[in-house]
């Protein structure tokens, strides 16, 4: 029982991870996409 406890708490943090890191992965891909449009002379919003 305790066992199957400690699987949930790892799949828990395992799927919180995943999540935290395409949240990274979309907030780098939006800074690059404006990095680019700012260096193609576009205006920055």
């Amino acid at each position: 029982m305790i066992l199957y406890n400690q699987l949930i708490l790892i799949k828990k943090i395992s799927e919180e991870r995943i999540t935290a890191n395409l949240a990274q992965a979309a907030y780098y891909l939006v800074l690059e996409y404006f990095y680019k449009t700012n260096a193609q002379g576009y205006p920055q919003e």
